[in-house]
């Protein structure tokens, strides 16, 4: 992988980072004692929900995926969410990828076909 190249797509739309954050700390809240694995899951899951704004993917493949992944997130309910286990197990999806959580944004670069 070339170390200047990181990949993302129009996160518009989607809930705010805050919102993400708040749906993912409910459901872990709600577990019990015996689901330790699924709450470390649900904390991996929620700090590179491929909808935050601040996460970038190391191809566009996977940009791509993620992006998929993103939009059925989305698209389920609180409810759905809730009782899905989705909610974590989306992250086996981008197994081998390596995702990146960019803080500031200036230090990406458009791609060519962008400028």
């Amino acid at each position: 992988m070339n170390s200047n190249s990181v990949f993302g797509f129009d996160k518009g739309g989607y809930l705010p980072d805050s919102e993400i954050e708040k749906l993912y700390q409910e459901k872990i809240k709600s577990l019990t004692n015996d689901e330790k694995e699924i709450g470390e899951k649900l904390f991996k899951a929620s700090w590179y929900d491929p909808r935050r704004s601040d996460i970038y993917f190391d191809t566009e493949d996977t940009a791509n995926k993620a992006q998929e992944i993103a939009n059925k997130l989305h698209s389920m309910s609180k409810g759905e969410f809730m009782s899905s286990n989705y909610s974590y197990g989306w992250f086996d999806e981008l197994s081998g990828a390596s995702l990146f959580k960019i803080v500031n944004k200036s230090v990406l670069k458009p791609k060519p076909q962008d400028q």
